[in-house]
């Protein structure tokens, strides 16, 4: 989300709304531009990221051909191309497999990465998948040159490998009150 957007926030928005989104304008670089890729392994959030960056006024930019072509090769027939891209389980702990997807698309016309991911708060195996989705976003991004964001949908969610500092792992949490992203 552009600063412009980030900084800005009525009396109506709700107080955990307001922390989280001062939250990620403290940790985050400020975007080079309102131009979005959203990645996310749920058809579900998916739309509602869809949604939500319509309302913010985020441009989604349509993957090229070789792109397109490339992820249609990667993902399983039934797989929507679009962007938002859900990819599905088909790619789900394999981190080589999501580096390729995400760096061929970071790749291209757009500023920034948007992950959007919920980590499993008691399995360690879904821990380790989810770390290995994060991980491949932010090797693609820095191979691009984009700024990674990683987002939570649920605010009980645990923001990951607690090993690795803040600045290194730029997470918002939805608060109950709030909305996506």
């Amino acid at each position: 989300m552009p600063c412009s957007s980030a900084s800005a926030s009525s009396a109506s928005t709700p107080l955990p709304a307001l922390l989280e989104t001062l939250k990620f304008v403290s940790v985050a670089a400020p975007l080079a531009g309102e131009r979005l890729v959203v990645f996310t392994c749920s058809g579900g959030d998916s739309l509602m990221s869809a949604d939500r960056a319509a309302e913010l006024g985020l441009a989604l930019p349509e993957f090229s051909a070789a792109q397109s072509a490339d992820l249609r090769q990667q993902l399983p027939a039934f797989a929507t191309v679009s962007n938002p891209l859900d990819y599905n389980p088909s790619l789900w702990g394999d981190e080589a497999g999501l580096f390729k997807c995400f760096q061929h698309r970071l790749g291209g016309d757009c500023d920034a990465g948007l992950l959007i991911l919920d980590y499993p708060p008691t399995d360690e195996r879904g821990r380790a998948d989810c770390d290995k989705s994060v991980d491949a976003l932010l090797a693609a991004a820095r191979a691009n040159g984009k700024q990674p964001i990683v987002c939570t949908t649920l605010q009980e969610t645990p923001a990951g490998g607690d090993a690795r500092p803040a600045s290194s792992r730029p997470v918002v949490r939805r608060s109950r009150a709030s909305r996506m992203p």
